[in-house]
């Protein structure tokens, strides 16, 4: 990650430095993997000075890194959405009917519940989607099941 001032020499010295280092050691950086993001005070006018000079695109976010959401603020749920739809997409291929409630405890309990861990790593989870989660888990096991029913299985 790279940081600068808004301003037009600014990020010329950033594009130089890259294009420098890209020259030392004979390496290419593929500028079209960059974003790049101001601040809300940069007003408009500037940031397309600065887009001009750039090859690197400009946006609201910055997208993920290593599977985490770089935001910046307050974290909606939108950004977990993500993992919701992973526990969605693995239960959708399984076939709970024909599984037995063991089996169905054991693929909610140790797979289901895994997938969140790495996300839970960097952020705390919204109550919501721990609320949707939880929901998802029950649905799939058939009952009123909660996922601290699951510890004494």
């Amino acid at each position: 990650m790279l940081f600068c001032e808004a301003s037009t020499d600014q990020v010329k010295v950033v594009m130089d430095t890259l294009e420098e280092f890209c020259s030392a050691p004979g390496l290419w950086i593929n500028t079209l993997n960059f974003k790049a993001m101001c601040s809300r005070i940069v007003q408009g006018e500037r940031k397309c000075e600065i887009q001009d000079i750039s090859t690197i695109k400009f946006g609201a976010d910055l997208g993920h890194y290593l599977g985490f959401p770089l935001v910046k603020g307050r974290v909606s749920r939108d950004v977990y959405n993500g993992v919701v739809d992973k526990v969605s997409k693995i239960q959708a291929t399984w076939k709970g009917n024909i599984l037995n409630k063991a089996g169905r405890v054991c693929l909610v309990k140790y797979v289901t519940t895994t997938i969140p861990v790495y996300t839970i790593q960097l952020h705390y989870l919204p109550t919501y989607v721990c609320n949707r989660l939880d929901k998802m888990a029950r649905s799939f096991l058939g009952r009123r099941w909660t996922l601290s029913n699951l510890e004494s299985c």
